[in-house]
Formats: C-alpha cells, structure tokens, sequence
C-alpha cells in the first residue's frame, strides 16, 4: 500500500509530519526532485531539511538539486521583494490603505527567509472604494492590466521583471467570487498590524492568514501541492496558538464553510498524521487525485479535468444553492468592478472589451485542446 502513495507524498509525510527515516529508491528520489520542481516547492523542501537538520540523509544528487534551486528561488524573491517594496512605497505616499497577502513577506513569517518559499506574486487586499485609484498606480508603475481571468474577485496587472519571469501583481477587492459568500472584510482590516516602516500597508493576524490561505487554494481546487504545503507548515508553524475552531465558526458565519472543510479535509487526507480539527473522515474532493494535479500542473487540459472543476464548483465550494447559481451566472456574463470599467471613459465600450478578451481567451484554450486531442 505505502508503495502505491506517490513519492512526493511519502516524503512529505516523513518529513514534515512523521518524522520518518527516508526509504526511497534512486528512481523514486528522482520523481522527488522532478515533482518538487514541478510544484515550485523547492525552496519549502530545502529549507525544511535544513531546519532539521536531514539534508545530509539524501543522496548527494538530490543535496545539490534543492541547493541550487533554492538559491535560484532566493535571488527571485529578492528581486521580488524590492518591487514590492516599491510599490508599498508609492501607495503609501498617496496614503492608499493596501492588505498584504502572501507573497515574500509570508515566507518571512511563516517559513523562515526571504528564499524560503518561491512565488513571483504580489497579492494585495484593497478597499473597494480605493480600487480604481491603485490600479491606476500600479499602471504608472509600469504594468498592464491583464483582463483575460475573468476573475470576479481580482484585477490581474503583469509585467516584465528583470531576469525574471513576468511579475504579477494581483489586486483583490474580495477572497472569492463576487457574492458567493458574506465575508466580514472590516473585521479582515480591524485584525491587520501595521507592516513597518510603511504607514498605510499592513499585514494580516496569524488566523486570518490561514483562513485566506485555506480559502485561496479551495479556490484552485486544491491543484497544487503548493496549496497543501502552506496549510501544513503555517499549522506547524502556529502549533497550540492556532485557534482552529474560531476560524470553523467564522467560516460558518460567512458561508465559506465548504470551502473551509474542503481544504482541511484534502490536507489531512495527504498528511494523515498532521494534528488537526477533522471530526469526519478525511476525503478528496470527487474525481480529485495525484495525477490530475501533475496534469494541472503541466497545462495539459483535458475532460477529466473540466468534469473535475465543474463538479468541485456544484459540490465542494458554495454554502448555498444560490451561490451556485451566482457562480455559474457569472460564468457565462463574467461580473467586472465597476471601477475597472471607469479605466476607460466609455464604459459600454470597457464592457464589451472585457467581454471580448475573456471569450477570445476561453477560444484560444478551447482550440488547444481540440489540436491537441487531434494529435494525440
């Protein structure tokens, strides 16, 4: 049985869990090393081997492929690190209140280094009211805003890093989509600290992070070990601070609780030894596996995969009937912020752009997938 658990999951398992000894084939410390790059968590490997002080266990092979993917990961969060501090800056100077979501600043605080867990985003919450006026500032900034989501949540702005891969800034003015629950943003900001030495940047507490982590990757149909990993070290990290059943009791008040439950219960599924709020035995969500998240992963789209999104989307995610409905309205008529559409001064013609994009989008992946199933 413990043969037919994929190798990365094993692995994971021994080391940030069970503390097990490492038993693993050449092959199957390869398949460690491809995995872990495929998932970008490299970095989180590393540093969590180092932290226990077990790289020395692994075969020198592996030793030298987390070492110089783990510095590769440093020199781009440091890039990424100085752009974000950068544009906290220039909000600042127009007193512009932003949330601070994810990103270098979580892997500081919650992996323990700059370097310690890869992204190239920059995630922040703002007032709705202040929307329009940091999107336009991230603008001037020097990025594009990249309309082809259809995200009802989230404004998408991109562009070019140096040596790096495009920088994306997410802009959220909500957790998920546009009225498909009742979350209770003020008391988001009531909690936040402030984020020195910036007066108007601030930081999430440590419970709200793990809400919006665990809401965040419900909201990717848990596709990603990446998604697995943040909510397994920020419960390790947290330990007997954690009050999980606090943040099971908000997600009931704000109809996020299927979300909630989803992602808990998938983690654990993966992580059987992890100590956590689970009365319920711990499941995946329906047609959920190994493999479709390395499919994922690697772009290949296919009717698995969309049989798997549109029932997650029906089952896993909306607390209520109206929800649903809501996200499948939204499917077909893509909601965009009213001020997104002040960008442009004819807001009908805004719209129609918009619409364009995201159908020109959805066409461009559709005609992909049909080439593909062509020359398969």
């Amino acid at each position: 049985m413990r043969q037919m658990i994929p190798p990365l999951v094993r692995f994971l398992n021994d080391l940030y869990v069970d503390g097990g000894a490492f038993s693993f084939t050449e092959e199957e410390y390869t398949l460690v090393a491809a995995d872990s790059d495929l998932f970008s968590i490299t970095a989180q490997v590393f540093h969590m081997l180092k932290e226990k002080g077990r790289l020395h266990e692994l075969p020198l092979f592996l030793q030298e492929h987390l070492a110089r993917k783990s510095e590769a990961t440093l020199y781009q969060n440091l890039l990424l690190k100085s752009e974000t501090d950068r544009l906290l800056r220039l909000l600042d100077d127009e007193e512009l209140e932003v949330l601070l979501m994810k990103g270098v600043h979580f892997s500081e605080q919650f992996f323990g280094g700059t370097g310690a867990r890869g992204t190239t985003d920059i995630d922040i919450l703002v007032r709705p009211d202040d929307l329009l006026a940091v999107v336009k500032l991230v603008q001037q900034a020097g990025y594009c805003v990249f309309d082809g989501s259809d995200a009802s949540h989230h404004v998408v702005c991109t562009k070019e890093g140096a040596g790096l891969l495009p920088i994306t800034v997410e802009i959220h003015w909500g957790l998920v989509e546009h009225h498909t629950a009742r979350i209770d943003y003020e008391q988001l900001w009531l909690n936040s600290h402030l984020l020195e030495p910036y007066r108007y940047a601030r930081r999430m507490n440590a419970e709200d992070t793990l809400y919006c982590i665990c809401l965040h990757g419900s909201q990717h149909r848990m596709n990603s070990i990446r998604y697995f990993l943040d909510i397994v070290q920020m419960m390790l990290k947290l330990g007997d601070e954690l009050q999980l059943q606090e943040i099971v009791s908000r997600a009931r008040r704000e109809h996020t609780y299927k979300r909630l439950q989803t992602a808990l219960s998938a983690v654990r599924f993966l992580f059987p030894g992890l100590r956590m709020l689970a009365a319920e035995k711990p499941k995946v969500p329906l047609l959920w596996s190994y493999r479709l998240m390395r499919t994922v992963q690697m772009d290949l789209k296919g009717p698995g995969q969309m049989l798997y999104s549109i029932l997650y989307h029906l089952i896993k995610v909306y607390d209520r009937p109206v929800y649903v409905w809501t996200w499948l309205g939204y499917y077909f008529v893509p909601y965009v912020h009213p001020a997104l559409l002040a960008l442009n001064e004819e807001k009908e013609t805004s719209r129609w752009r918009h619409m364009k994009t995201v159908y020109t989008e959805r066409w461009k992946r559709l005609s992909r997938f049909v080439k593909l199933k062509k020359y398969v």
